[in-house]
């Protein structure tokens, strides 16, 4: 009998998980860059969605959810992807206000993307400065950085007074030098997810930016990323 009650349940939950709005967590995880986005007017945050990035996935999309609830009035916020794609997706053409509606909204287009292909991070740095930023926060494990995209990336920034940090989805002493000058360049910092700040030449110990102290967090995996509901 057990059983069948088991098959009833997992069949009404189908269709009401693939509604669900919201991403999955077991436990609130906000990007150690808060004091920043607190400071920001214009965030936008890019997610790393390239097939390298399939262990960290999960954990990025959890870290813009709970990110976006620490954003407040009077702030606007937009979200692009980095993907194999040249023309990379966005959340809207536009910053959005941050309002309830809009978080709804963000949740529901972090729900329908998939980890595929490699990375165009020209492309994605290009998408996210049309939407003329003045904090612009990378997720990833790790993309694709050249000296060449440095320079370019500079000086968009430097025109848009645009601050960039880099959110790294691995331990912090296996960050690529280029990444971690991609940040401190734009007057950011590349920080792991235990707070770990990545310093030329050799990656150093830090605290949260937050404050709070340095906490081990679980492994976020996903093959298939699906919704699951939120508290």
């Amino acid at each position: 009998m057990w059983k069948w009650v088991v098959a009833v349940v997992f069949l009404l939950w189908i269709p009401y998980s693939s509604l669900a709005a919201d991403i999955p967590t077991s436990r609130p995880t906000t990007l150690p860059v808060r004091k920043a986005m607190e400071a920001a007017k214009r965030v936008v945050f890019m997610l790393d969605k390239s097939g390298s990035a399939l262990d960290s996935f999960d954990s990025e999309r959890i870290a813009v959810v709970h990110s976006l609830e620490s954003l407040k009035g009077g702030q606007e916020f937009g979200v692009v992807t980095l993907d194999d794609t040249d023309s990379p997706i966005a959340l809207d053409d536009r910053l959005l206000p941050v309002t309830e509606d809009n978080r709804v909204k963000a949740r529901k287009f972090l729900n329908s993307l998939w980890v595929k292909g490699e990375d165009h991070t020209l492309s994605a740095f290009r998408a996210a400065f049309t939407l003329k930023p003045d904090l612009l926060i990378v997720l990833t494990d790790g993309p694709e950085v050249t000296d060449e995209l440095l320079v370019e990336i500079r000086k968009s920034a430097a025109k848009l007074h645009c601050r960039i940090d880099v959110a790294y989805f691995q331990h912090i002493s296996k960050a690529d030098a280029r990444l971690i000058r991609l940040a401190e360049q734009n007057g950011g910092l590349c920080v792991d997810q235990d707070g770990r700040i990545g310093k030329e030449p050799d990656p150093l110990p830090g605290k949260r930016i937050d404050g709070r102290p340095p906490v081990e967090a679980p492994v976020q995996r996903a093959v298939r990323p699906k919704p699951i509901l939120i508290r």
